[in-house]
C-alpha cells in the first residue's frame, strides 16, 4: 500500500468513526498525510470536488481533535492554513477554467418557480406531495432551515390577532437557545392559495391523523429526509424537468435549502419597498455583528411586515394588508373544526379555525386544482356537501374595517395611503351615474337662472337678441333685398319665355343665381367699382338682356340705379 492509499484510508477511517475507535497517536497525525487524503477526494463521477467538500473534512479534521480533548499545535494549525490557501486557489482555477460548477451550493428558489412548484404538489395525488407541500410553504414563510421545520412542535404555534405565531427553541446558530424567543409571523395569502401557509397546513392535518401521541406537527422519524425525498420525486415529474429546461436550471440546482435561500432573496430584494435588512436577518436567524447584536432587538412590527413579505401578498397593492379568511363564532363553526381536526390539541383550536377558514374560502379552487382520486376531495368537509356550502356563505376575508375585532399587523404607511386612495376610486365610481343623470336637470335650472336675473336686470336676453338681430338686418336692406329679387326672377321669367331667344352660347345664364355685393351698408347687384363697357349695338342689346356671365353682372335690364 503506498502512502496515498494509507492516508485515504487512514483518515476515513478516523473522521468516520472516531468516537468508536480505540486512542488515537496523535503524533501520526502528520500534515503531509491529510494533505494527500484531500488530494485523493474524489466525486462519485470522478472529478475533484469544490472548496466546501475541502472545508467540511478540515471542520472533520477539527472536531477530531474536540472528541479527544486534544489541542491542535500551532505548527499544524498554520500548515493547513497555509496549504489551504493554495488548495482554495487551485480550485478557483479550475473552475475559471471551465471545470467543476461555479456556483457553490443549491440555487435560491425563485418566487415565480416556488408558486409553479406549489401548484404541482396540489395538481398530484400522491399523500406524500401533501406533506411536503405543507412542509415547503412553511419552511419558506419561516425563512428557516428544513431541520427546524421539521422540528416544531404544537407548543411552538399559537394564534397571534391576524398571523400564525411559531415560535424556535433551538436553531443551528444557536445550540445553546440562549437568544431572545421571539415568534415569527406566518400570514395567510388568500390572493395565491397555491403558496398560502394557513392554507397548506389546514390540508395536511385534515388528510393526515394527528398523533397526540407526538408533540410534532410533522410527527414520525426522519421528517427532513420525508420532505426531501418527495421533493425530489416532485423534480423528477415530466412537467418539472420541462419547466426548468425553459427556465434554463436543473433539478440538481434545487434543494431543500434552496426554499431559505430564495425567500431571504425575495423578502430583502424582491421589490424596492422591502423591510429592513435588520427585521430579515432577525427573522431568518443570522447574526448581525459587531454591537448591532446588542443594540438591534427584536420588534414585532418589523417581523409582522416581513411575514406579509415573504407570504407573497403584493406590496404594491392595498391588498397586502388583507386579513386571512374567518368565520364568525357561531357552534357551527365549532363543530366543523371538531369534525375536520379530531385530536388536535385544545390551546390550537384558534390556529385550526383559520386553516379551516382557509380551506373553505379556497374550495372551489381547490376542487378545479385538485386530481379527482386526491385524498383532499376523500375528507369529511368535501363529502359533506350541506356541511360545506353552510361554511361557504359564513367565510369572510377582506380589507379591515373599523367595527372589526381582527386588525391588520405589519402594514407600512404607503399601504394606508394606498388603501384610502382605492376607497376614494370606488367612490368616485358610484357616484359618477349620479352625476351624470343630474346633468340636464342642472344645465336646464343654471340657464333658466341666468334668463330670469338678465330680464331683471333689463340685459340682453333670448327674444331680446332675436329682435336686435331683426332690426339690424333691417337697417341693412335685407328683407328688401330679398323681397326684390324673389318678385324680380319670376318677372325675368315672364318675360324671357316672350321675348325672342337670343345669341349666346348659354341661354340657361339668366336662370342662375346672381351674386350680391355689400357696400355702402346694403346690398347691391354689381361691385363697387361697376361700369358700364364700351361696345357696339349688338353687344350692348345682348348685356341688356343677358349680362356679363364671366364676371357674374345679371341682365343690365334688372338693375336700378341704386345698384350703382
Amino acid at each position: 500500500m503506498n502512502q496515498v492509499e494509507f492516508s485515504r484510508d487512514y483518515y476515513k477511517s478516523i473522521l468516520a468513526n472516531a468516537p468508536n475507535n480505540p486512542p488515537i497517536n496523535f503524533d501520526q497525525l502528520t500534515v503531509n498525510d491529510f494533505m494527500l487524503f484531500l488530494e485523493s477526494l474524489r466525486k462519485s463521477d470522478g472529478s475533484r470536488p469544490g472548496s466546501s467538500s475541502y472545508s467540511t473534512q478540515r471542520s472533520s479534521l477539527c472536531h477530531l481533535y474536540r472528541l479527544f480533548e486534544r489541542r491542535m499545535t500551532e505548527d499544524i494549525s498554520n500548515e493547513i492554513k497555509n496549504y489551504y490557501q493554495g488548495l482554495k486557489r487551485e480550485v478557483s482555477t479550475r473552475i475559471a477554467a471551465g471545470e467543476g460548477r461555479i456556483k457553490t451550493g443549491k440555487d435560491a428558489l425563485e418566487f415565480s418557480l416556488y408558486k409553479f412548484l406549489g401548484e404541482q404538489f396540489l395538481k398530484n395525488s400522491r399523500s406524500d406531495f401533501i406533506f411536503a407541500h405543507c412542509f415547503m410553504t412553511i419552511s419558506w414563510n419561516l425563512m428557516c432551515r428544513a431541520g427546524n421545520t421539521a422540528s416544531i412542535c404544537f407548543n411552538h404555534m399559537e394564534w397571534i390577532n391576524d398571523s400564525l405565531g411559531i415560535y424556535f427553541a433551538h436553531m443551528k446558530n444557536d445550540q445553546e437557545g440562549s437568544r431572545p424567543r421571539d415568534p415569527r409571523h406566518v400570514y395567510s395569502n388568500p390572493i395565491n392559495p397555491s403558496i398560502c401557509p394557513i392554507l397548506a397546513l389546514g390540508l395536511f392535518w385534515m388528510c393526515f391523523p394527528i398523533d397526540s401521541s407526538s408533540p410534532n406537527i410533522f410527527p414520525g422519524n426522519d421528517q427532513y429526509d420525508r420532505y426531501r425525498h418527495a421533493l425530489q420525486r416532485l423534480l423528477d415529474l415530466d412537467c418539472i424537468k420541462n419547466e426548468f429546461i425553459v427556465r434554463g436550471i436543473s433539478s440538481e440546482d434545487i434543494g431543500s435549502h434552496s426554499t431559505r435561500k430564495g425567500a431571504s432573496t425575495f423578502c430583502s430584494s424582491g421589490s424596492t419597498a422591502c423591510p429592513s435588512s435588520a427585521a430579515i436577518h432577525l427573522r431568518a436567524g443570522w447574526a448581525l455583528g459587531g454591537v448591532q447584536d446588542t443594540y438591534i432587538r427584536y420588534e414585532s412590527a418589523g417581523d409582522q411586515f416581513v411575514g406579509r413579505t415573504v407570504a407573497g401578498l403584493p406590496i404594491d397593492r392595498a391588498e397586502f394588508a388583507i386579513l386571512p379568511p374567518f368565520f364568525p363564532r357561531c357552534e357551527t363553526v365549532t363543530n366543523a373544526v371538531k369534525l375536520c381536526f379530531d385530536s388536535l390539541p385544545e390551546r390550537l383550536y384558534e390556529v385550526a379555525e383559520y386553516c379551516l377558514a382557509s380551506v373553505v374560502y379556497h374550495s372551489e379552487y381547490l376542487k378545479s386544482t385538485l386530481p379527482v382520486d386526491s385524498p383532499i376531495l376523500n375528507t369529511p368537509l368535501f363529502r359533506s356537501v350541506g356541511l360545506l356550502n353552510s361554511l361557504s356563505s359564513m367565510v369572510v376575508c377582506r380589507l379591515a374595517e373599523p367595527e372589526d375585532s381582527l386588525k391588520s399587523t405589519g402594514i407600512p404607511p404607503h399601504i394606508f395611503l394606498l388603501n384610502k386612495v382605492q376607497q376614494l376610486e370606488s367612490h368616485i365610481k358610484e357616484l359618477t351615474p349620479v352625476i351624470r343623470s343630474i346633468v340636464p336637470e342642472v344645465i336646464s335650472g343654471i340657464s333658466k337662472e341666468l334668463e330670469d336675473r338678465a330680464i331683471e336686470a333689463g340685459t340682453v336676453t333670448r327674444s331680446g337678441l332675436k329682435e336686435l338681430l331683426a332690426n339690424a338686418l333691417h337697417d341693412a336692406g335685407v328683407p328688401t333685398l330679398v323681397e326684390f329679387l324673389n318678385s324680380n326672377s319670376q318677372d325675368r321669367g315672364n318675360e324671357l319665355g316672350n321675348e325672342p331667344p337670343i345669341a349666346t352660347s348659354d341661354t340657361s345664364i339668366t336662370n342662375s343665381l346672381t351674386p350680391l355685393y355689400f357696400w355702402n351698408e346694403s346690398y347691391h347687384l354689381v361691385p363697387f367699382n361697376f361700369s358700364f363697357p364700351k361696345v357696339g349695338c349688338l353687344y350692348a342689346w345682348q348685356y341688356w338682356c343677358c349680362g356679363d356671365q364671366s364676371k357674374q353682372y345679371p341682365p343690365f335690364k334688372t338693375l336700378k340705379p341704386s345698384d350703382m
